[in-house]
């Protein structure tokens, strides 16, 4: 049993591989407490930020359903969580193995949707709802809400693609959008997943899908529907049954939109219950309305193009697949271009079209090009395939193993240049012996062919490849050259690729433009697709997912459509600015949305972009013009080395841009604002891996346009000494197979001249007359 200073522990109550739960008295005054720590001795900055995070959160409740905590201190190496003994045990442990009774159970879940409800309110995603994480205690039914270990602060977070074993969340009741396989931000309403989910076990006995693959199981939160519940439980009420199936719809558009519409419903079938013994029918979601402004993430008016993408891709694969189709030349990959200006929606209609191909269990890969960063070659090509590492690395170990004898019978000795350009490569190959290196003279044929011969493993009709290669107007030369390659080989795969540029960026001498010339003598399959601002008919549609007012949002959508030209992401900001203005507000009164027409279409939304970000603090607009120069997506740490400041003091410095969505999280930790005050107690230890993007290219640009002319300058050497002074940092802390290659523009004087380097990974090599960085060990020369 662990001792400890101060308690008396008495009972383990959970023993997890992270952390470690017990029951004690207090002896300094004989009070009962619960312990929460973690397992490991010695624990990483992550796990006990988790702590840290938790205690963060609530110390600022004040509610009865929801746990409380007394303290957080110290013991030798881990902080130590001090909670509340409730003498509560995890719901769980009360289902019975049928069900439970349809009384206890509204009992409950309306105490349950009264402790998110508190969660929502403080702007809190909870984001692990789940039977273990609620204490009931069994003679009272009193219920609490607990474990806030990975909740979010942010309105909307972000989930990224990670192996099942390392996602955030339990698999069984994780929402789709949590999984990060959905190309859409997690809000308020993956809670609502996962609480449709607990209900479905409270109802039944069992989680709605009972599989045991953790593969399949995301599989099924993305794309099957659960068994209906009548079936389950044939005297359960239809609406009660409705009510969980709706809280469990893949959209989150299409489930309840507020804990408060859901606790409304369930109040009236408990009082039906206690008035009649009964539930009957009555229209659900009446006062479903949450207050909060969430911009829809569906597509609007797209079909016609979205149905051209699905369109592609069952082409390619049936061109691919020698049993229907007999080789023919013209059995080559296909390039659709999808052009339009800055925030047409571009890149939402590639990833709504991302959905599609999860059923056919094929990959989905994205390189994207930067403004900051168009001198790093193949960068569009050596991220996508980071993207499909990391996809393949989330698939069983099994699996994994046919795919390192598959690269090893096809590749053998050519994966070198693989290598050289994607170190990150050598976690699948995981190469026994040295390779040898290719010479100079042949890289670039080796490479292209390489890489050609690598793409037709993945790209195959059971399970094809879809390559996304974003903002091709910013694409460097090699990159243009290598599509031009798989472009014109005669070789059948079914490889899809998809680009996107800005046709107003790209003239007659641009080399995109004449890279599309030269693919159209050369015969090759590219389809051209041009986005059109949207209709007001697709604009008013928007406006009514947002504000759930069908009758009154018709004239209000018109006048942000004429306002915005049709341009979807300039209509959504304007929309937010508006709600940030007060100019468009929630009353909870009625329950409805207001806004005063007149004084709208007086207001100027014609800079709503850069307007939001000026009108951010000072330290942070800062922050942001040197973030827009490292590239669209950077790393705390190197922030961090470039302002001069420490991490948690730019941690903070950027809580503004995330809370305004003019940044997102990559990384899964330090979403809790960060504590920068003289709580040491308390003091933030956010991971020097932690990453941030831009939300959109548009963010970046404006953040790059406050940079004056006469500042340019200056702010590049300010970059540029602050690495050379930190240079033990990126270096010394970045596992080397996260490092890519290739030169950082802008930065090139005469003291010192970038060798290689990945700003997304916090990996640098420089050479100067005053300094040399040494490059990691197993890190190849370029």
């Amino acid at each position: 049993m662990l001792t400890l200073a101060g308690y008396a522990i008495s009972e383990v109550i959970h023993n997890g591989a992270r952390t470690a739960v017990y029951r004690a008295t207090r002896t300094g005054d004989g009070q009962s407490v619960i312990l929460k720590l973690p397992q490991a001795e010695f624990p990483t900055l992550e796990e006990n930020d988790r702590l840290r995070r938790e205690y963060e959160i609530l110390k600022g409740f004040d509610t009865p359903h929801v746990v409380t905590a007394y303290c957080l201190e110290q013991h030798q190496n881990r902080w130590v969580l001090v909670l509340e003994d409730s003498g509560g045990i995890s719901l769980k442990h009360c289902i019975p193995a049928k069900g439970m009774d349809l009384r206890t159970f509204l009992e409950i879940a309306i105490q349950i949707c009264k402790a998110l409800e508190v969660a929502h309110q403080k702007k809190i995603i909870h984001r692990d709802i789940k039977p273990k994480n609620i204490l009931m205690n069994v003679l009272t039914k009193a219920v609490k809400l607990i474990d806030f270990s990975i909740s979010s602060y942010l309105s909307q977070d972000h989930a990224s693609t990670h192996p099942s074993t390392q996602l955030e969340g339990t698999l069984a009741y994780i929402s789709p959008e949590q999984t990060g396989r959905m190309s859409r931000r997690v809000d308020y309403r993956s809670d609502l997943y996962s609480l449709g989910a607990t209900f479905y076990e409270l109802l039944t006995g069992n989680p709605p899908f009972v599989v045991t693959d953790p593969l399949e199981l995301i599989h099924c939160h993305l794309l099957k529907q659960p068994v209906d519940l009548l079936l389950h439980r044939p005297s359960l009420p239809p609406v009660v049954a409705q009510l969980v199936m709706k809280l469990l719809e893949k959209n989150a558009e299409d489930r309840y939109q507020s804990i408060f519409g859901l606790r409304v419903d369930l109040e009236h079938c408990q009082r039906q219950v206690m008035q009649t013994g009964a539930v009957t029918s009555f229209p659900l979601g009446q006062q479903d309305q949450s207050g909060y402004l969430l911009i829809p993430q569906r597509l609007y008016g797209r079909e016609q193009e979205r149905g051209l993408l699905s369109t592609a891709l069952e082409r390619i694969v049936t061109k691919a697949n020698p049993a229907t189709v007999p080789f023919q030349a013209e059995n080559k990959a296909e390039l659709l271009l999808i052009r339009g200006p800055a925030g047409i929606g571009k890149t939402a209609l590639v990833q709504n079209f991302q959905q599609s191909l999860g059923k056919r269990e094929g990959y989905f890969i994205s390189g994207k090009g930067d403004v900051a960063r168009q001198e790093i070659p193949y960068r569009l090509f050596t991220q996508a395939l980071e993207d499909l590492i990391r996809q393949l690395l989330a698939e069983t170990s099994e699996q994994l193993d046919g795919w390192r004898q598959h690269l090893h019978r096809s590749l053998g000795q050519n994966l070198q240049p693989l290598l050289e350009f994607i170190p990150a490569l050598e976690t699948i190959v995981q190469p026994h012996s040295p390779i040898p290196p290719v010479e100079p003279a042949k890289t670039q044929i080796s490479f292209h062919e390489v890489f050609q011969t690598f793409l037709q493993i993945f790209a195959q009709p059971d399970h094809p490849l879809v390559m996304v290669l974003d903002d091709l107007q910013w694409a460097d030369p090699a990159s243009l050259n290598l599509l031009q390659t798989l472009m014109t080989s005669p070789y059948p795969q079914a490889l899809l690729i998809v680009g996107t540029y800005r046709d107003n960026e790209v003239n007659p001498d641009h080399p995109l433009h004449q890279t599309i010339a030269q693919l159209q003598q050369q015969k090759a399959i590219v389809h051209p697709i041009e986005l059109p601002p949207l209709n007001p008919d697709a604009a008013t549609h928007l406006l009514r997912d947002a504000l759930g007012q069908p009758e009154t949002v018709a004239s209000f959508a018109n006048l942000l459509w004429k306002k915005n030209e049709g341009n979807p992401l300039l209509l959504t900001q304007s929309l937010r600015a508006l709600y940030q203005d007060g100019l468009l507000h929630f009353n909870f009164h009625n329950q409805q949305w207001g806004w005063d027409l007149k004084t709208i279409a007086e207001k100027d939304l014609t800079h709503v972009i850069p307007t939001a970000i000026q009108k951010l603090p000072a330290a942070t607009q800062h922050l942001l013009k040197l973030a827009a120069s490292l590239g669209n997506r950077f790393s705390l740490e190197a922030l961090a080395a470039v302002s001069n400041k420490t991490l948690s003091a730019t941690a903070a410095d950027l809580w503004t841009a995330l809370q305004a969505d003019i940044l997102l999280p990559i990384s899964q930790v330090c979403t809790l604002k960060p504590n920068t005050g003289e709580d040491t107690a308390v003091a933030s230890s956010c991971d020097y891996q932690l990453q941030y993007q831009f939300a959109h290219n548009q963010m970046q640009e404006a953040a790059q346009a406050l940079i004056l002319d006469r500042d340019e300058a200056s702010l590049h050497q300010q970059i540029e000494q602050s690495l050379l002074e930190h240079q033990d940092n990126p270096l010394k802390q970045v596992h080397p197979l996260r490092a890519s290659h290739g030169c950082m523009p802008g930065l090139n004087h005469s003291r010192a001249f970038p060798l290689c380097c990945d700003l997304s990974r916090d990996w640098f090599l420089w050479h100067s007359d005053t300094a040399v960085f040494e490059r990691p060990s197993g890190v190849p020369h370029p």
